[in-house]
């Protein structure tokens, strides 16, 4: 296993932040803990091509963490922003699902890619 550079790592998240507080889609994602654990559920629902609902996701994230109606709010507002998809199941037309949207899913990938920049490690001696 590689070491972490934690020192160098951590002056690149900081380096960051600037960047994402101006990027809308980053500071959407980081306005909250519940905004990080949505997100991050529906972007694996869509990147490993399984669904996920409102109820799924309201399952997943402890109520203490937030509530229903939060969960639903975070979601209508990233589907105003055009972050997110909601589309009938396969399965059950009854049942949306809840996905990246094109653009959602580029700006997402964009997110992590500058994300794993930011990780150095020490050299093997």
């Amino acid at each position: 296993m590689k070491n972490l550079d934690i020192k160098k790592t951590i002056s690149k998240f900081i380096e960051l932040w600037v960047d994402e507080t101006a990027n809308p889609f980053t500071s959407f994602l980081y306005q909250s803990i519940l905004h990080w654990n949505v997100l991050m559920l529906i972007a694996d629902s869509t990147l490993n091509d399984y669904e996920i609902s409102f109820e799924d996701i309201c399952e997943k994230i402890n109520s203490r963490v937030g509530s229903r109606t939060s969960i639903q709010n975070i979601i209508k507002i990233g589907l105003d922003k055009k972050y997110l998809n909601k589309i009938p199941s396969k399965n059950d037309a009854r049942r949306k699902i809840i996905t990246l949207s094109v653009n959602g899913l580029n700006e997402f990938r964009e997110f992590i890619k500058k994300d794993a920049e930011c990780y150095y490690y020490l050299k093997e001696k």
